[in-house]
């Protein structure tokens, strides 16, 4: 019989969380690794609509995160991923990035860290390299328009 695959702690983190394409985006995968046995915390900005549909979602489970302070919310990231036995990290926006590349050079994470990026960003092309060398994996999702 093949063994089952390890249920995971998996952290989504976004610093938005309004009605854009990430907003669900992150709810849809969240909702499928939710559904193969995956516990999913989804930290946002309290209030958003993002945060507004996880808490009304079973089994997701809502991390509000204010993101105005820096060193605060990146205090409040380690200790979220330490008190839940986070083992995977997915960064769906810039300031959540910045905010797990700080962790990650300062060894507070060393859990995977994914970085789901969905269209070329405006972002500086030093921050793109940093990013690129402290994250464990990239993924691209592109927005596809009908034609």
């Amino acid at each position: 019989m093949p063994e089952s695959p390890a249920r995971l702690t998996i952290l989504q983190l976004t610093h938005r969380g309004e009605g854009a394409g990430s907003t669900q985006s992150i709810l849809s995968l969240s909702h499928e690794l939710a559904q193969r046995g995956h516990r999913i915390l989804v930290g946002c900005p309290a209030g958003t609509l993002l945060a507004r549909t996880v808490a009304a979602t079973s089994p997701l489970e809502h991390v509000p995160l204010d993101f105005s302070h820096f060193r605060n919310v990146a205090d409040t990231i380690a200790r979220v991923i330490a008190d839940n036995r986070v083992d995977v990290v997915n960064s769906h926006a810039t300031g959540d990035r910045r905010v797990l590349t700080w962790l990650r050079w300062r060894r507070r994470l060393p859990q995977s860290f994914v970085v789901t990026r969905r269209t070329m960003p405006l972002t500086l092309p030093p921050e793109l390299i940093v990013v690129g060398l402290t994250r464990t994996e990239v993924v691209y999702r592109e927005a596809i328009a009908s034609r």
